[in-house]
């Protein structure tokens, strides 16, 4: 049964200063302990039992324990363990690839739509899984001018390099240049904080608390703490008070799981508690870069359009943002989603059955009055106009509402007669913006995988000559792990580097391989191999990307030359269509095939028939 939150004079005022816009999220410890991984003092302990026949270290690292300097235990202990042993214990120990996300995180990613950063101590990857906001391992000097980002001040799991444990460490990460210490000051200067699962008396905390004073002047914006009732002693209790904290007392056993998160999802707007956050896209992996470049887009009012191989993830990553989006992270809107290839042939044959469709599609998705899009065939008004009209008068929502227009597979539409008079249109609503109300709050994503050179040669005649397109980027690493998490597969780092070597980073080649190898209990090399050679849908995928390549001499060309020498003299209009397609990209000067999967079956098998031919 969902937990009330008490009324609170200081809950109210903390839920102003949640609607300002400014406020930061300090995540420490005790969320991550929410999840079931370990706190930094079962960490220690925990490695302690692997230093045992080393009592003089033991004991070195188990009186910082009971001095809470946990900071100080882990960095003693990674200097008895050796870097390497000390690296794969930390690593195993907080690895939450596994892990449901707690209902604290949950609620803390409810906060997106205001919330203008997360800073946090801990090493795990909960936060950038809830918030699929960018996660950047050290503290960037023009942090005062970044919003939704996730500071990560001691670093992150899977980057031993960023790792943060001691007091000189701390210092140096959270005030390494005068830049830094600018950035810093201006930012806590003028944003309240509010600091959950932080305890107060561990060593690295109360000294970046302390600094975290120290740089916001002498009248800094309010600090919340949510803090369980039985540490606040009388004397604790007025110690942090004195140090400026406006305390949030919660019940300790459980509070994390239920009191906690229901103060937090208080803080949201009415309507937004039971639309946020959205449902997770089926087997989604976040693009961190993409989604924060693309949402930025959407805020400036310029058109976001998705560019990737097919099979890509661009769908999913379309409907991720439009859950986002639906759900007012970007403020409230009204959403109308089209899919090209699914209008049907009729509707893709002729300008007016495409015009008609599309009218009839956004009046039923906006749950307006059919008659509207009825007889605009008929109309000699040209359809720009006609549909123009339509909408700003009677589809448009009531301000400030955005009307959001988000199509995928959008070169369904390429080569077709319909081609040049549907990209005109979207063309023209995105120029409207600038010109026209209510067109300032009209939004456009679109998804497609051809080249916009392909599509259009006239520059002035589609919506991403507006604005750059976003161009996938191949999955590595973490994104990987996750992807094999989503498919209950769970792989040692030398098979997810195996993995990424041999297969690079395309999602589809990824799955293929995956379920193979969920269901042989095969070695995963042997799996690759045989799926190469063996007639599998890996090997079918190879064979039809080749024929792709064979229809266009010119593609042929290119690839051959790229084979050669990868700083072949390649026609930069080929290596464009190649690069569009994945098929190569850029490298050292020149051009490589993208994915080694590629490489390697265009060695054996194509390139041999070829001269041969």
């Amino acid at each position: 049964m969902p937990v009330e939150p008490r009324a609170d004079p200081l809950v109210a005022q903390l839920r102003g200063a949640y609607e300002q816009g400014n406020l930061i999220a300090f995540v420490g410890a005790e969320v991550s302990a929410a999840a079931g991984l370990p706190t930094r003092e079962q960490l220690a302990r925990a490695l302690i039992e692997r230093l045992r026949g080393r009592a003089d270290v033991v004991a070195e690292v188990e009186e910082f324990v009971e001095r809470r300097a946990y900071l100080s235990a882990l960095s003693a202990a990674a200097a008895g363990l050796g870097k390497e042993e000390f690296g794969s214990a930390v690593e195993e120990a907080l690895r939450d690839d596994d892990v449901e996300l707690p209902e604290v995180v949950v609620a803390l990613a409810a906060l997106r739509p205001r919330l203008r950063a997360v800073l946090t101590t801990n090493l795990d990857h909960l936060l950038e899984r809830a918030f699929g906001w960018q996660a950047l391992p050290s503290t960037p000097a023009d942090i005062a001018e970044r919003r939704q980002i996730i500071v990560k001040l001691h670093g992150t799991l899977l980057d031993q390099g960023t790792w943060v444990f001691s007091r000189r460490h701390v210092e140096r990460a959270v005030l390494a240049s005068p830049d830094l210490q600018d950035g810093l000051a201006e930012l806590f200067h003028a944003c309240p904080v509010l600091f959950v699962g932080c305890s107060f008396v561990e060593d690295d905390l109360e000294q970046i608390f302390q600094q975290m004073r120290a740089l916001a002047g002498e009248q800094p914006p309010a600090r919340y703490a949510l803090l369980p009732r039985e540490s606040l002693t009388p004397f604790r209790t007025r110690v942090l008070q004195e140090a400026g904290l406006l305390l949030l007392p919660y019940a300790g056993q459980g509070g994390m799981r239920a009191e906690v998160p229901a103060i937090l999802r208080s803080l949201l707007p009415p309507i937004s508690v039971s639309t946020w956050p959205p449902q997770p896209t089926a087997r989604y992996v976040h693009r961190l870069r993409e989604e924060h470049e693309a949402l930025s887009r959407f805020e400036e009012g310029a058109p976001v359009v998705l560019m990737g191989p097919d099979r890509f993830g661009k769908t999913t990553l379309l409907q991720h943002l439009v859950a986002r989006i639906r759900a007012g992270e970007k403020g409230p809107a009204r959403v109308v989603e089209i899919n090209l290839g699914h209008l049907g042939t009729h509707a893709l044959e002729t300008v007016d059955a495409w015009m008609t469709s599309f009218a009839a599609c956004l009046v039923h998705e906006l749950g307006s009055d059919m008659t509207l899009a009825e007889g605009l065939a008929t109309s000699p008004v040209p359809w720009l106009v006609k549909l123009t009209r339509m909408v700003e008068r009677h589809l448009f929502p009531d301000a400030p509402e955005h009307l959001v227009l988000a199509i995928d597979d959008a070169d369904a539409a390429w080569g077709l007669p319909i081609q040049d008079d549907v990209f005109r249109l979207l063309r023209a609503w995105c120029e409207l913006g600038g010109r026209k109300e209510p067109w300032s709050r009209f939004r456009l994503l679109l998804s497609l995988s051809s080249s916009p050179a392909l599509l259009k040669d006239g520059p002035a005649e589609s919506p991403w000559n507006i604005a750059p397109s976003i161009h996938l980027s191949d999955l590595h690493g973490e994104q990987l792990r996750e992807l094999l998490r989503l498919h209950n597969v769970a792989c040692t780092r030398d098979e997810l580097r195996l993995l990424e070597q041999r297969v690079g980073g395309h999602p589809e080649l990824v799955r293929l391989v995956v379920k193979r190898w969920r269901t042989s209990g095969e070695d995963l090399e042997r799996v690759i191999a045989e799926e190469e050679d063996g007639g599998g849908a890996l090997a079918e995928h190879l064979f039809a990307m080749g024929e792709r390549l064979r229809q266009d001499p010119a593609l042929v060309e290119g690839v051959c030359a790229i084979l050669d020498d990868t700083r072949a003299n390649v026609d930069p209009r080929v290596a464009d269509r190649l690069m569009r397609a994945g098929v190569a990209e850029h490298h050292e000067g020149g051009y490589r095939i993208r994915f080694p999967l590629y490489e390697r079956y265009l060695r054996r098998r194509w390139r041999p028939w070829l001269q041969q031919g």
